[in-house]
């Protein structure tokens, strides 16, 4: 079944998402499903470092030297990988505020592009479910920066706004101009 691998895939690797074809990107069941599985697989991953340090604890010394340095060596190679992405999503913004775009959005206006995300299904979705609440209050918890591929009445919603800023406070810089004065909301921001 075709949708069943695309979910699969989108789960593991959210980009391949794009090629997913339309009426999959475009079903909410479809699109719902990968934001559940991507949430429960960053919830794994918890579980994954958790049961890696009660491993380091139960080592000796010397094993444990050895594990570390293995363990530096692999972070090394993500960080580095985030740096990109990072130097990515500053360029973007960059790119955004040279252009001029505008801060805010009329409600039914969808942004047509928006950071790289680590998991970035809303990128990919059909312009209807960037609309939806439930998609959104599914994806912000996730990645609080897919805020900027949601539909601007969603970047008016306190609710959708709230989930975003306490994943990523970054996600400040797609709120709707009216929310930003809110203190509430920014200090969600600034605690995030």
């Amino acid at each position: 079944d075709n949708r069943a691998v695309v979910i699969r895939a989108a789960i593991e690797d959210p980009s391949v998402f794009r090629c997913a074809a339309p009426e999959l990107r475009g079903d909410k069941s479809v699109v719902m499903e990968v934001l559940s599985g991507v949430a429960n697989h960053l919830a794994a991953g918890a579980v994954h470092r958790a049961a890696h340090e009660r491993a380091l604890a139960a080592m000796t010394p010397a094993e444990r030297d050895k594990q570390r340095e293995l363990d530096d060596l692999l972070f090394d190679e993500s960080h580095e990988r985030q740096a990109e992405q990072d130097v990515l999503e500053h360029e973007w913004l960059e790119e955004r505020e040279a252009s001029g775009a505008e801060d805010d959005v009329e409600d039914d206006q969808v942004l047509p592009v928006g950071p790289r995300l680590r998991y970035d299904v809303v990128r990919f979705i059909s312009e209807p479910l960037r609309g939806d609440k439930d998609v959104a209050l599914a994806a912000v918890p996730i990645e609080g920066l897919a805020l900027g591929y949601l539909s601007g009445a969603l970047r008016g919603d306190p609710c959708v706004v709230k989930g975003a800023l306490a994943q990523n406070g970054l996600a400040l810089e797609y709120v709707r101009t009216e929310l930003r004065s809110d203190p509430e909301l920014a200090m969600a921001a600034v605690a995030q």
